[in-house]
C-alpha cells in the first residue's frame, strides 16, 4: 500500500447505545488492501474494502478518456495532441 500526505481514513458513524453511549468494538474504518495507492488529498469513510487487486471505476475513467485520445474514442477538444511550432532555447533537445 501507498498512502500519500493528506489523507483521511475514518469512520461515517459512531454507533451509540439507547443511552447515548458510543458502542465500543464495532469496526468503522475502511480496509485497506494490498497494491493500493491512495493520492494526497483522499478521504475515504466507513468500512469499505478499497483494492481487489484491479483499477477502481474513477482510475479505469479517466484511463479510458486519456488514451482514447491517442485511439480517437475521445475527441480532442482542447487541442493537446496539436504539435507546438517551439524554436530556440525552449525547443526540446535544444
Amino acid at each position: 500500500m501507498r498512502l500519500y500526505q493528506a489523507v483521511t481514513l475514518g469512520a461515517k458513524s459512531f454507533p451509540a447505545d439507547e443511552n447515548g453511549a458510543l458502542i465500543k468494538g464495532i469496526a468503522r474504518h475502511p480496509i485497506v488492501e494490498d497494491d493500493v495507492v491512495i493520492y494526497s488529498g483522499a478521504t475515504i469513510l466507513g468500512r469499505i474494502t478499497i483494492g481487489a487487486g484491479k483499477r477502481g471505476p474513477v482510475t479505469e475513467a479517466l484511463q479510458a478518456a486519456f488514451f482514447g485520445l491517442f485511439t480517437g474514442k475521445t475527441p480532442d477538444k482542447w487541442g493537446w495532441l496539436e504539435p507546438c511550432n517551439v524554436t530556440g532555447a525552449a525547443a526540446v533537445g535544444a
